[in-house]
């Protein structure tokens, strides 16, 4: 072959390995997952997917959008109806988009598994959940050794971590105990209000009922109980751990919202409505000299919350999970 002709085709395989590059990943196929104590839905590619995911409420489900994704699989919809989750769909969501939303059977937290060419995105059983705290209530009345979360979270001075002390926790994290709580305010200020109208009305009988009513009218516009915003919640400290491949893990005051995205070189992990306040958990952690994929952690503030940005070294699976308000992130060993 002679030096024209050997040009002539180093430049058509590169030609076609570009055109390669660029075609999108297929998805293709939707199937249920999962075990015994989680019900799940398993995405393949025909490649790594790189996605995002979001949780929506009225009705709930889980939305995972995959980017530079076309949708190839011939089931676009999977009937569930285990108790935990109804159903999931499947759609193109623009050009280079794919959309799976994953409809819940009640609100639930979640975590997504990544492994190879497919995502899982499970949701705890309510069996599983009720079991947990059960299993939570009778630790509370007798003492036991510390479980699993426990010893994540008494170790995390021992290693690289950006963060003051965790804040104390609130008296109570269950929305319902807290609109109890609001129900029986607003009882003691209408109680209250009633109080002040009888008053009112034995002191000011001589008065025209004008002023009176003026007056009663007042005191009702005071008590008018204002729709409360969004919670924020504050980080109180950014850690990693060097097990397994690594583990990033976020304390905060409250449980977070979370979302995700990111491709090979980094992922990106989205708090919404969660601020750090302290100047110091800001800082970026430097992970390069552990064995592992997490070479940097680099906390940033952003308009309407925080962005979390794990630098890679290369391509590495992960697993998300939150128990109360610590979030984990939880990276596969190289192989």
């Amino acid at each position: 072959m002679g030096r024209t002709a050997f040009t002539l085709v180093c430049g058509f395989l590169a030609l076609a390995l570009a055109a390669k590059a660029e075609e999108p990943t297929r998805l293709l196929a939707v199937r249920v997952g999962g075990d015994d104590r989680t019900s799940g839905v398993i995405i393949e590619g025909d490649r790594p997917l790189s996605f995002t995911t979001l949780k929506l409420l009225s009705p709930p489900r889980v939305v995972v959008d995959f980017a530079d994704t076309e949708v190839a699989a011939q089931t676009r919809e999977l009937p569930i109806d285990d108790g935990t989750l109804r159903r999931a769909a499947v759609a193109q969501a623009g050009e280079r988009t794919a959309r799976v939303v994953i409809e819940l059977a009640a609100d639930a937290e979640f975590d997504v598994r990544t492994d190879g060419n497919t995502v899982e995105v499970r949701v705890p059983r309510p069996m599983a959940v009720a079991g947990a705290r059960e299993a939570g209530s009778d630790a509370a009345q007798v003492p036991a050794e510390p479980d699993a979360e426990a010893e994540k979270v008494a170790s995390l001075p021992k290693v690289s971590l950006v963060g003051s002390p965790p804040a104390v926790p609130p008296e109570t994290e269950d929305p319902r105990t807290d609109r109890q709580r609001s129900a029986a305010e607003r009882a003691e200020a209408l109680k209250k209000s009633l109080a002040e109208k009888r008053a009112l009305g034995e002191t000011q009988r001589h008065k025209p009922g004008r002023k009176v009513s003026a007056t009663v009218a007042q005191v009702e516009t005071q008590q008018t109980p204002q729709k409360p915003g969004p919670v924020a919640r504050h980080i109180t400290g950014i850690g990693f751990r060097p097990v397994r491949g690594g583990e990033v893990i976020v304390r905060s005051d409250h449980p977070l919202e979370y979302g995700i995205s990111g491709d090979d070189s980094a992922l990106l992990l989205h708090l919404p409505f969660a601020a750090i306040p302290l100047l110091n958990n800001r800082r970026p952690l430097d992970t390069r000299f552990f064995d592992g994929p997490v070479s940097r952690v680099v906390p940033m503030p952003v308009a309407g919350g925080t962005d979390v940005r794990i630098e890679l070294r290369e391509h590495a699976e992960y697993q998300l999970e939150q128990s109360g308000s610590v979030l984990t992130v939880t990276f596969s060993e190289s192989r």
